[in-house]
């Protein structure tokens, strides 16, 4: 689906000019776009019941979406915010002027031994995200940071490359 990296399905109200699609991914992650019409949420709404108790991670860009997808809120489904933030870039340049905490950030690719030691981006990550830790270490690309004075991991997210 995603450069034939990541597996998963587009599915869409019709094949030549669609106003809305579904695309998913295997793991469980979906996203709803576009203009959906009567119809489609109806198969939407069927599509979405066939697959309780699954993994059903939905992402959307607007409004209209976002009304669809409440429209078919179960008590099984919890709803999560999510926040758009713009960086003060004028602000964050003076704050990081003068955090000079001791030790310098290094930025790393991501490697197998990264991937082992994180808590967070794990094998199981990779797994589930990108089918295999070979398939992600082939296509994708991200670093993470680490400063020798914070004794912590910070990773970057990726993206998929040719």
């Amino acid at each position: 689906m995603v450069e034939r990296y990541i597996k998963g399905s587009i599915l869409s109200n019709t094949i030549h000019n669609p106003s809305a699609v579904l695309m998913e991914t295997d793991s469980g992650t979906y996203c709803l776009a576009g203009e959906p019409s009567n119809s489609f949420i109806d198969t939407f709404r069927a599509y979405y019941d066939e697959n309780k108790g699954k993994r059903f991670t939905i992402f959307s860009p607007n409004k209209c979406c976002d009304d669809v997808i409440e429209s078919i809120v179960t008590p099984d489904t919890k709803k999560m915010e999510r926040k758009i933030l713009k960086l003060n870039t004028k602000s964050f340049a003076e704050k990081v002027n003068t955090i000079k905490k001791p030790g310098d950030f290094k930025f790393h690719p991501i490697s197998r031994d990264a991937i082992t030691i994180s808590n967070n981006f794990n094998e199981a990550y990779y797994h589930a995200h990108w089918v295999s830790i070979e398939q992600y270490l082939t296509n994708g690309i991200c670093y993470y940071a680490t400063n020798s004075a914070w004794k912590r991991e910070l990773f970057l997210y990726g993206i998929v490359t040719h």
